[in-house]
């Protein structure tokens, strides 16, 4: 194409102008807020020394935060389609960056559960409606709306670690609260943004057959995900407690960097297989072949190179399945794919977090790592049961469409998917 062709092309409409702008804001305000979530785990050995907390209760630190924002987002969608996504989003980011950069500064330790508990409410609230935003922005092409959309959530995960090592270890906890400001006023642009689009509401579609709380269909493949997300939750609560135990505090954010974002990227490359590979093969043997990464984690030396390969080895492992669970629960329950979306993330999400509290007590004795090294192991029966609940799945054509968004904005849609 000459540059001359290039020069004279037509201006693109108005409406798509303002519906890329849209894209924009939200995907920064999600990296805005998601900043505050994945700095969590970087404060719980700052919040364990200061409140001389034993494993178990920092465990219901963790726990907390991930229940309270994946239980309520269930909750939070059906506001949405009643109330519209405009206050929810805004609000909910609010709640979330400002409750959870106080937590660190909690007087005690009955209000730090209470400002965590809270924060993720605010969470749980901000991300369907945000999703429900993106998506709606961009109606002849949701999927690359919600990669997008995503990909802000997946770099907001990964940097926030990275700034409450800097700001706890150069400037001291009470500056945490810094991270605050991007999140709200992001919340304030976007709210702004959407005003002007008139508010869009969520579709709603059919009432579904009565299926029960938790239909058939889906509850092997919610098994699975438990199972794998309580890998994960192992993992970033208690690495990084192991490592400010071991006096390597400088690598906290770093590991939990390289987790996110290998996490993102093996999101990515399952679903990319997943139109080539069967997910009854595909998802079985990434979730069993993460077992020996995780281990690997846990006898490493912290700070060298195969332990920074293990950890990426594992995120990535672990986190594959994500997106093509998700796509096979939607195409399973076709009536009720929002429905299936929460069930299949917010719901495994929060029974794992509230597992990790007897699993973290249960364990102790056997020191600090070994949640991972247990949780990990949990991965084999996860790999069975998926094996037997694919055997028969057919992805459909919506994988693509993720993992293409995704290709062009770096990373997996997880968090729009979550919501």
């Amino acid at each position: 194409m000459s540059l001359s062709t290039l020069v004279k092309r037509a201006p693109r409409p108005a409406s798509a102008i303002r519906s890329n702008t849209t894209i924009a804001i939200v995907a920064s305000s999600h990296l805005a807020t998601d900043i505050l979530i994945g700095a969590f785990g970087a404060t719980l050995p700052h919040l364990q020394a200061r409140f001389e907390l034993s494993g178990p209760q920092v465990a219901v630190l963790a726990a907390v935060l991930a229940a309270t924002s994946s239980f309520g987002q269930p909750v939070a969608g059906r506001l949405v389609d009643r109330v519209g996504p405009r206050d929810l989003a805004a609000g909910g980011a609010v709640i979330a960056s400002t409750l959870l950069a106080l937590a660190t500064s909690a007087p005690t330790f009955i209000v730090l559960v209470a400002l965590i508990a809270a924060g993720g409410l605010g969470a749980a609230a901000y991300h369907p409606a945000a999703a429900t935003i993106a998506r709606d922005a961009a109606p002849g092409n949701p999927g690359l709306a919600l990669g997008l959309y995503g990909a802000g959530g997946t770099i907001g995960l990964a940097v926030g670690p990275l700034l409450a090592i800097v700001l706890l270890d150069r400037l001291g906890p009470g500056h945490l609260a810094w991270l605050m400001l991007p999140g709200i006023v992001m919340a304030i642009v976007l709210r702004h943004q959407n005003t002007a689009d008139q508010d869009v509401r969520t579709t709603k579609s059919a009432r579904p057959p009565s299926q029960g709380l938790v239909p058939r269909e889906l509850r092997p493949l919610i098994a699975s995900a438990t199972l794998i997300y309580l890998a994960s939750t192992a993992f970033t609560t208690a690495v990084p407690l192991w490592l400010a135990a071991e006096g390597n505090g400088q690598q906290i954010g770093w590991a939990l960097a390289a987790y996110a974002l290998a996490a993102a990227g093996g999101g990515l490359l399952a679903a990319a297989l997943a139109s080539r590979i069967a997910p009854g093969r595909l998802l079985p043997l990434a979730t069993a072949a993460a077992i020996a990464p995780l281990i690997g984690v846990v006898t490493w030396a912290p700070g060298t190179p195969p332990w920074f390969a293990a950890i990426a080895l594992a995120g990535a492992l672990t986190h594959a399945s994500a997106p093509v669970l998700l796509a096979v629960a939607q195409a399973r329950v076709p009536g009720a794919v929002g429905s299936a979306s929460g069930l299949l993330v917010g719901l495994p999400v929060g029974l794992a977090a509230v597992l990790f509290i007897p699993l973290s007590a249960a364990v102790a004795p056997w020191g600090q790592l070994a949640p991972v090294t247990v949780a990990g192991l949990g991965l084999l029966p996860a790999a069975i049961i998926s094996r037997r609940a694919l055997r028969r799945s057919v992805v459909p054509s919506t994988v693509t469409v993720l993992a293409a968004a995704s290709c062009s904005c770096g990373g997996i849609p997880r968090a729009a998917i979550a919501a």
